[in-house]
């Protein structure tokens, strides 16, 4: 049976200690001379969202126009993604691959399993995000937050994509999002997909198990039993 696995990165697989948050804040001094940053966006939620609506929020809670933003859109990303390469270079204890994932992906990748991520990053940002762990090639594909802002779009767009790269029509009972919010989960709902849930993220309490995901777990480090919930005999 051709098994499709999809995964989201930030809280799922690896904990950049707010890398992403970070470079956004330098790219929006730098090009806007915004101040007091921090302090205006705090409220602005990032977990389980796409680059292009936190980009959004963040312009207007800073004040910065949205014709500004979207007049330096090319400009803006440029700098965020040299600012976020530089940031992930840093030495930082903090950052990390989650307990489980290197395994579990190795055990993947040699069962044969097609791989591929489900993210709301550019996705230059996200394989900036996954470079200094060495799992970008674990991933040849994937929908990211810069071809749709929707994510059960975005979804489809990873399903479609490895489709093509695999020759493959995968049933959408054989391919499973996992993801560490309620948005992932219901991205795979709206597709038909299965859904596998992690709390290593930043989800709020409870919100993981109002999901209602096909399989729960803390984190992926029980090889065995993450194995099944992706299908893998």
């Amino acid at each position: 049976m051709a098994l499709l696995v999809l995964f989201d990165i930030d809280g799922t697989l690896v904990d950049t200690d707010r890398a992403g948050r970070i470079a956004l804040q330098q790219a929006f001094e730098t090009l806007f001379g915004v101040t007091q940053f921090a302090d205006k966006t705090r409220h602005v939620r990032f977990g389980g969202r796409t680059d292009p609506d936190i980009v959004e929020d963040l312009a207007i809670a800073s004040g910065v126009a949205p014709e500004t933003l979207r007049s330096h859109d090319a400009e803006f990303r440029l700098e965020y993604f040299r600012r976020l390469s530089v940031e992930m270079q840093r030495s930082n204890s903090r950052r990390r691959l989650y307990d489980g994932v290197l395994p579990l992906l190795e055990r993947l990748q040699s069962e044969a399993v097609a791989l591929g991520l489900v993210t709301g990053n550019f996705e230059q940002s996200a394989r900036l995000k996954l470079t200094p762990f060495g799992i970008n090639d674990y991933f040849p594909t994937g929908g990211f937050g810069s071809d749709d802002r929707q994510r059960a779009r975005i979804a489809q767009i990873s399903y479609e994509r490895a489709s093509r790269q695999h020759d493959t029509v995968f049933s959408p009972r054989e391919v499973t999002v996992v993801g560490d919010t309620a948005m992932d989960v219901h991205c795979a709902r709206e597709n038909g997909f299965r859904a596998v849930a992690v709390r290593t993220g930043w989800a709020a309490a409870g919100e993981i198990d109002q999901a209602a995901a096909d399989h729960v777990f803390d984190d992926l480090s029980d090889l065995p039993r993450a194995l099944t919930a992706l299908g893998v005999r």
